[in-house]
């Protein structure tokens, strides 16, 4: 066995037990006190200096300079309640680690644990960034804005956990990884009344019904289809009553898209569409994207080249599958930095463990833990040039 496949399986354990303390106490995007004190309560013991940036943790080791690797981690968990039974699942009604935050944690963590016993490995500075709110879009940007300032960071990377994958499997692409998503919200505005008189009102419900399967059936009918998009309702409101036509329905969703031009267009043709069937009834259509449009995850195909390499040193399988429609704003890193964001397979059909991400029957292969660790720990040595 070679010195840094017995090293990284040396944090099988640790990484196991911390996994499942986080996965017993999940907390929601921008409300993880437990998970950063936690954080913070390791890399203390480390020895590892650090610093809390609006939330989220930032640790490094090895000299300081040129030439460093920043490796993400996200902490946040979903507003699900669990549906398994572990002897660690969660302890929190209507919340839960359904998308394997907990293990990426937990990964991170462990490579941070055995290169601060081991400096022999570091061959320049790494920086460990555990961000908050991944979920709902927050932490990257003020980490990125902080390595900016204070780092000589020349790449990053990062890995989310695959169900889809078996343990043993990676996913590492030479440029597309996650899609680029916008988060919309239409508001039709009636005229309410009583559900005897419909001629006496303008009822917001049945344009919302006609707009969203328009909205749906942008990818087949309105854009090439080699240009991946999808438009998915997520969320409709309306109503009080049997009785009583309201004023207002409400519908929210989001979008996905590989090309940021994809995504503009499918945000001006989605306006035109709900502003023009709205008018069509008499009523009106206040359409928005709050958030704006989050840019796609897009790896340096150099980069992945690297970590493909790393990969395969540690024995894993490298798998393709469809393009993936999730996103994550990892984007921020990759817009930043160089690098790659990869999929680690924690599948095992034998036992089940092939259910989605944001399910709440989601678990995953806690031996993949430890490859989580030695991919990092080879993406690292492949990643900073030694002197």
């Amino acid at each position: 066995m070679d010195r840094i496949k017995e090293y990284a399986q040396s944090m099988q354990e640790y990484c196991v037990q911390l996994r499942r303390d986080l996965h017993r106490w999940p907390e929601l995007s921008g409300e993880e006190s437990r998970t950063v004190r936690r954080i913070c309560e390791e890399l203390t013991a480390m020895g590892l200096p650090y610093e809390v940036v609006d939330g989220n943790v930032i640790a490094w080791s090895g000299q300081e300079g040129a030439g460093g690797l920043a490796i993400r981690a996200d902490f946040d968990a979903l507003p699900l309640t669990e549906a398994k039974e572990s002897d660690y699942c969660s302890q929190v009604p209507g919340k839960m680690h359904a998308c394997g935050h907990d293990a990426h944690t937990a990964i991170l963590l462990g490579t941070a644990k055995l290169l601060a016993g081991h400096r022999e490995l570091l061959p320049g500075p790494v920086y460990f960034c555990f961000q908050k709110g991944e979920e709902i879009g927050l932490g990257a940007p003020e980490i990125v804005a902080w390595l900016k300032e204070h780092t000589g960071v020349t790449n990053a990377i990062g890995l989310h956990v695959e169900p889809a994958f078996a343990t043993g499997e990676m996913g590492l692409y030479d440029r597309e990884a996650c899609a680029g998503a916008m988060g919309w919200e239409l508001t039709i505005h009636g005229r309410g009344g009583h559900g005897s008189q419909p001629a006496m009102t303008i009822d917001p419900i049945k344009p919302l019904c006609e707009i969203l399967p328009r909205f749906s059936a942008l990818p087949s009918n309105r854009t090439d289809p080699f240009s991946p998009l999808t438009v998915t309702p997520c969320l409709i409101q309306a109503g009080t009553s049997g009785n009583i036509i309201p004023e207002t329905a409400f519908a929210k969703g989001t979008a996905r898209f590989y090309s940021n031009e994809v995504g503009e267009a499918a945000r001006q043709m989605m306006a035109d569409i709900a502003a023009d069937i709205s008018r069509s009834y008499g009523a009106a259509a206040e359409f928005s994207v709050p958030g704006g449009l989050a840019a796609p995850v897009l790896n340096t195909p150099e980069l992945a080249a690297l970590g493909r390499k790393a990969a395969a040193a540690c024995g894993l399988k490298l798998v393709r599958h469809t393009p993936m429609m999730a996103s994550d704003n990892f984007s921020c890193f990759l817009q930043a930095f160089p690098g790659f964001y990869a999929f680690l397979g924690v599948g095992d059909p034998s036992r089940g463990i092939t259910v989605p991400h944001h399910n709440p029957k989601f678990d995953l292969d806690e031996a993949a833990l430890g490859l989580g660790v030695e991919f990092f720990l080879r993406s690292i040595r492949e990643l900073i040039p030694t002197a």
